[in-house]
């Protein structure tokens, strides 16, 4: 079973010497057909190469600055893009800029019009370089390839290269900064702070190079909806209304990606005093459970097919692998 995972790769360079600004920066309209093929097939080269674990291949295309940069990770983190996309993984261009300077090692910055815009800062290393954003396609997590290139001689060769998540089950940063928005208008504190915790996730791993318009704003939107929830929701909370007294721990989003109905669901992590021996017990306390959390937490129950439940006789923590059973509450969507 292929594994979708959040990744994260960065390879780059530090560089420290006095920058100018870029002079000319085009859209890759407006780059020449010759240099827009050399590109469109090193970008092939290099998404199959990640697809079909080539460190070779990916290598091939780098030029000698970014080579000495690498470490030990690389090659690990390489086989990784294959583990969760496979072989056969398929991607498209979102974006592609062609950029032309008076000078090397020049401070640059371009921006996408695009809705959800983003702007891509880096230093061009080359008078001539070349940035391409690929994205994965049809994957439940979708991963954007950021791959800068600069122009050695009559040779392009690949300076600077990023790996990410963009977009979980058809949506990405700013998607979801939308729908915490809107979640937030609606009162619904718990929605509205899952849906921003995902935004971040998308949004965070992108930003030494990749910034969305949005950032700063999602950033802070991030910390006030999490500050309030914290204060509104104080947890553990006990749920004096049901005899086993049982402690709500946390709830937090859970991606489902093997299921008929895939996405990013609720899960409310539990504290039960029924030993998981007796299941009887322990469904009859879930299903009590599940008749009065919308009561609880505003919308939680709304807009969604899923809560799934998590449930613990003994806290856990991050050092000890804790026993726990889990539920799932269908909902009417």
């Amino acid at each position: 079973m292929k594994k979708y995972l959040f990744l994260f790769l960065l390879i780059a360079m530090s560089l420290q010497s006095c920058y100018y600004i870029a002079k000319k920066i085009f859209k890759d309209e407006q780059a020449d057909e010759a240099t827009k093929n050399q590109i469109a097939a090193m970008n092939k080269t290099l998404f199959t190469s990640l697809a079909n674990n080539d460190v070779k291949g990916v290598r091939s295309l780098m030029s000698n600055r970014l080579i000495l940069k690498l470490d030990s990770t690389f090659d690990v983190l390489v086989r990784s893009i294959n583990e969760a996309y496979g072989k056969d993984a398929e991607y498209e261009v979102m974006d592609e800029f062609y950029t032309k300077n008076d000078n090397s090692e020049v401070s640059t910055t371009v921006s996408s019009p695009k809705a959800g815009g983003y702007k891509i800062s880096y230093i061009a290393l080359n008078e001539e370089t070349y940035v391409s954003v690929l994205v994965t396609k049809n994957a439940p997590i979708n991963c954007v390839v950021l791959a800068i290139y600069g122009k050695y001689d009559d040779r392009w060769k690949l300076n600077i290269l990023e790996l990410a998540n963009y977009s979980a089950f058809g949506k990405n940063a700013p998607d979801y900064y939308d729908e915490a928005l809107k979640e937030y208008k609606e009162g619904n504190l718990i929605d509205a702070a899952d849906n921003i915790i995902i935004a971040k996730s998308l949004a965070t791993p992108l930003d030494k190079y990749l910034v969305y318009d949005d950032n700063a704003e999602m950033k802070a939107f991030h910390d006030k909806v999490l500050d309030e929830a914290n204060k509104k929701y104080k947890l553990p909370f006990t749920i004096k209304s049901i005899k086993q007294q049982p402690q709500i721990l946390s709830i937090s989003p859970q991606a489902i990606v093997k299921d008929k109905h895939p996405g990013v669901y609720p899960i409310v992590r539990y504290k039960s005093a029924i030993p998981f021996t007796d299941t009887v017990a322990l469904k009859k306390e879930n299903n009590d459970i599940q008749k009065v959390i919308g009561t609880l937490y505003k919308g939680i129950d709304k807009h969604k097919k899923y809560i799934l439940y998590m449930a613990y006789n003994n806290i856990p923590d991050d050092k000890t692998l804790t026993d726990r059973y889990g539920f799932v509450q269908t909902l009417g969507k």
